[in-house]
């Protein structure tokens, strides 16, 4: 029985970052309108042998995502690889596919995009709404997610707060889980009979930002 080292065979994990700097100036309005700030449709058409040029292996800018987690822990039991031709990541009919597959040699690769970078440049929003639709692949061993992290430089010494929005796993096709926790993760689940390949299919990225709001909150829910 094969477990990989932090957890599981990752198939994707779709990471957006929130910041917790700028936040002064959100605390002083009590607007609750929600303005876009990120809308990803993958409208981008990949075309053959041609990286995708809206996602960068490590940096932010003009990229608009990363394929390496901002704090540069890429973990689990499938290598997460460059956004290079031949690789996990595909657009066609505005639909972004990360596929995770066994290479030549019978090692999984897998993918993942990042909204930000180790520098800590990248798209976020201390207070709003985020919003994504993800078909995701079944079968034991696969672990797609939707997470919410903060957006700094990782050289910080403070801590981190991660969101997950949501986390699948394909061995159990009726559930999922939603956590709050402080990094690190733990074990995780037997990868011998992963579906090779395993692909994620993500249709689109929307996030909106808000002020603070007013004292008793905002309603919640999408933008009207």
């Amino acid at each position: 029985m094969k477990i990989s080292p932090l957890g599981f065979l990752v198939a994707a994990i779709v990471t957006l970052n929130i910041p917790v700097a700028h936040a002064a100036s959100a605390e002083a309005s009590s607007s609750c309108e929600l303005r876009p700030v990120m809308i990803e449709n993958f409208d981008e058409e990949t075309a053959p042998n041609r990286r995708i040029e809206s996602i960068s292996s490590r940096r932010i800018g003009p990229a608009r995502w990363t394929a390496h987690t901002p704090w540069s822990g890429d973990f689990g039991d499938a290598r997460f690889a460059d956004p290079d031709p031949g690789g996990p990541f595909k657009i066609k009919d505005g639909i972004l596919s990360i596929t995770a597959s066994k290479n030549q040699e019978g090692k999984w690769t897998s993918g993942l995009i990042a909204a930000a970078d180790a520098t800590g440049a990248g798209t976020g929003t201390r207070y709003g709404y985020f919003e994504v639709r993800m078909k995701m692949p079944p079968g034991p061993g696969t672990w797609p997610a939707f997470w919410l992290a903060a957006l700094k430089p990782v050289e910080g010494s403070d801590g981190n707060i991660e969101i997950d929005v949501i986390e699948y796993y394909g061995h159990s096709t009726s559930s999922y889980q939603a956590v709050v926790h402080v990094w690190y993760i733990g074990s995780g689940w037997p990868i011998e009979k992963t579906p090779n390949p395993s692909t994620l299919l993500v249709d689109y990225v929307h996030v909106y930002g808000r002020d603070a709001g007013p004292p008793e909150g905002c309603p919640a829910g999408p933008p009207r």
